[in-house]
C-alpha cells in the first residue's frame, strides 16, 4: 500500500512569484519614473514597458515550468503527469512515485 503525502507548496511557488514579481515590478517603476522625470524629457509609459515586458515573459515560464513536472521530494525523480482523476471540482492533485511508492498529495482542482 503507497504511502500518501502532502506537498501543496508546489502550486504556490506560482502564485508566490506573481505577487513578489508584480510588487517588485511597481515598486522599481515607481522609483524610476520618479527619479528620471526631471531630466528625462519621455512618457512614463515607455519607462515601464520594458520592466513590464520582462514580468510578463518570467510569469508565462513560470506557469509553463511549474505545471509541466512534479519532482518527488524524497527520490528527485520526476514524474510528468498526476494521475487521472474527473476533474470535478476540489478534487485531488495526486502524483505517485513509482520508486519510492509514495501518493503525492499536491493540491486541488479548480472549481
Amino acid at each position: 500500500m503507497p504511502e500518501i503525502r502532502s506537498d501543496k507548496s508546489h502550486y504556490q511557488h506560482l502564485g508566490n512569484f506573481f505577487y513578489i514579481g508584480g510588487i517588485i515590478w511597481l515598486i522599481s517603476s515607481a522609483l524610476l519614473i520618479s527619479f528620471t522625470e526631471d531630466w528625462i524629457d519621455v512618457h512614463p509609459f515607455w519607462l515601464v514597458l520594458p520592466g513590464f515586458i520582462i514580468f510578463i515573459v518570467l510569469l508565462i515560464k513560470k506557469i509553463l515550468t511549474t505545471n509541466e513536472e512534479f519532482k518527488c521530494k524524497e527520490c528527485g525523480q520526476v514524474i510528468k503527469e498526476s494521475l487521472k482523476n474527473s476533474g470535478a471540482s476540489n478534487e485531488a492533485i495526486i502524483f505517485h512515485c513509482e520508486h519510492c511508492d509514495i501518493l503525492w498529495h499536491v493540491g486541488e482542482t479548480a472549481g
